[in-house]
C-alpha cells in the first residue's frame, strides 16, 4: 500500500467531493420547497455517500480493506485458493445487488410519477452502482482484477459513470423544483 494517495485518487476525491456539493444543493432545495421527506433524505445520503467515497481515497480506506483481506486469507494459509473465494464472493455479492435493486425497482416504481421521482431514483440508482463498484474493488483478489482494470478500464467507467449519473440527476432535480427547465 502506498504511503500516500496517488494524484488520480486526490483528483477523484475532488471530483466526489463535486458529486456531494451537487447532491447538497439538490437536499438543499428539496428542503426549502417543501419536497418529499424521502426527496430530501435520497440527496442527503447521496452526500453522505460521496463524502465518505472522498475520504476513503483520501485516506486509502479502500486499499486497506483489501490489503487486511489480503492478509486475512494468508493468515487461514489459503492463499493458493483465494480465486475460489473470490469467485464464491462475486457470486454471492452481484446476484445479491441484482435481487435488491430489481426488488426496488418494482417496488418503488409504483411511486415513479413525476420527473424529480425519476431524478431521484437515478441518483439512488447511480450510489447504489458506486457501492457495488467498491465492493467489487475490495474482494477483487486476480481474476476480477482483469475485468475492473484491464484494457476497458471498466472501474474508471463504472466509477465515472455513476458519479456523473448522481451529479447529473442532482442538478436536472435542482433546475426542476426551482422551476428551470
Amino acid at each position: 500500500m502506498q504511503s500516500a494517495p496517488s494524484y488520480f485518487s486526490l483528483a477523484a476525491a475532488a471530483f466526489y467531493v463535486l458529486v456531494s456539493v451537487t447532491s447538497l444543493i439538490a437536499y438543499k432545495t428539496a428542503f426549502t420547497t417543501n419536497q418529499s421527506v424521502s426527496h430530501q433524505a435520497a440527496w442527503a445520503t447521496a452526500a453522505l455517500l460521496f463524502v465518505l467515497l472522498a475520504l476513503s481515497r483520501t485516506f486509502q480506506a479502500e486499499e486497506a480493506a483489501r490489503a487486511m483481506l489480503r492478509a486475512w486469507i494468508s493468515s487461514l494459509d489459503m492463499r493458493d485458493d483465494r480465486r475460489l473465494i473470490q469467485g464464491i464472493a462475486v457470486s454471492l455479492v452481484l446476484p445479491l445487488f441484482v435481487l435488491i435493486v430489481l426488488y426496488s425497482s418494482a417496488f418503488f416504481s409504483r411511486f415513479m410519477v413525476g420527473r424529480r421521482n425519476i431524478a431521484v431514483a437515478a441518483a439512488l440508482l447511480g450510489c447504489s452502482g458506486m457501492l457495488l463498484l467498491v465492493v467489487l474493488r475490495t474482494i477483487s483478489l486476480h481474476s476480477l482484477d482483469r475485468l475492473l482494470f484491464g484494457a476497458l478500464k471498466l472501474n474508471w467507467f463504472g466509477d465515472i459513470g455513476a458519479a456523473l449519473l448522481v451529479a447529473g440527476a442532482a442538478s436536472y432535480y435542482t433546475a426542476r423544483v426551482r422551476g428551470l427547465t
